[in-house]
């Protein structure tokens, strides 16, 4: 089984996001889209729009594996954010048009930093907003293997990112 807690680090006293995977455990589909999810954070470390994997131990408890992962405090879905800002003209404003930047950055890092393949679609409920650290990130997010096929070629992905993108702004509105 597979379970997350909220535990603190040791050297930093911050809270990080532990998941404990028993070493009898044994579900090859969720073990399989965990790894993907670990390489993947692995890949986008430098991109501030996703949760960081922090590292794993594996030796220290002989019962189970234990994998970090940033805890994000504070982080609410971004439409609720964003329709509490009441504005006469919402497509106008500075703050719609920083968050369409940020939307785009975002998925523009998830296409060119990422090299595993991820399942579509990618809407409202996938991005949320820090308030605390004021940064909007994508988070749960379903990664699969690396991408090898020509159907999973840059330029379909990035046309279907650019059609989710499109839907994610009209949702926000």
């Amino acid at each position: 089984m597979i379970s997350v807690d909220m535990v603190y680090c040791s050297d930093r006293n911050i809270p990080i996001n532990c998941y404990t995977i028993q070493n009898g455990y044994f579900d090859r589909k969720k073990l399989e889209n965990f790894y993907f999810l670990c390489e993947a954070s692995r890949e986008l470390l430098l991109s501030k729009y996703y949760p960081n994997f922090l590292g794993y131990d594996e030796t220290s408890n002989d019962e189970n594996k234990f994998y970090f992962f940033e805890y994000i405090d504070g982080g609410e879905k971004l439409v609720n954010l964003y329709r509490g800002i009441e504005t006469e003209k919402p497509e106008t404003s500075f703050f719609f048009k920083y968050l369409c930047k940020e939307i785009l950055c975002a998925l523009r890092d998830l296409l060119y930093k990422c090299t595993y393949s991820f399942e579509f679609p990618i809407t409202c409920d996938n991005i949320y907003y820090d308030k605390k650290n004021f940064r909007l990130y994508l988070d749960k997010i379903t990664f699969g293997p690396k991408r090898k096929s020509i159907m999973e070629s840059l330029q379909i992905i990035e046309a279907k990112l650019l059609y989710f993108y499109g839907m994610i702004l009209l949702n926000i509105l």
